[in-house]
């Protein structure tokens, strides 16, 4: 059998390994690049010119909505709540965390529909 808190526990240093390369390529992209203005027609344009960047910005989107989830989760947990707490509060991150990446997916699709 699956031990789930287990497998939390590597995510959460697995994204927050990909947090911190992620935010060092976002640094470097959008403070350091010397790009005058950052503006929708600016980021829209890199994502649309390429499919690298929407991937990029996917697993950015997962790392962040993972990370952050399972950490406020963590807290919860470690108050040792009552199983139905625990496990709401487990089911509503998880609907909130796959209905955010649903629409992170809608919306880097509908970029480069256009």
């Amino acid at each position: 059998m699956i031990d789930f808190a287990i497998v939390r526990w590597f995510l959460h240093r697995v994204t927050g390994v990909a947090l911190a390369a992620c935010l060092i390529v976002h640094t470097i992209v959008i403070h350091l690049s010397g790009e005058s203005a950052i503006n929708l027609h600016t980021v829209s344009g890199r994502i649309q010119d390429s499919l690298l960047w929407g991937v990029f910005y996917l697993v950015f989107l997962g790392a962040v909505l993972f990370h952050g989830l399972n950490g406020v989760y963590e807290i919860i947990i470690d108050y040792a709540p009552p199983v139905l707490v625990k496990n709401g509060a487990a089911i509503l991150f998880s609907l909130i965390g796959l209905l955010a990446f649903v629409w992170g997916i809608v919306v880097l699709v509908s970029w480069y529909a256009v």
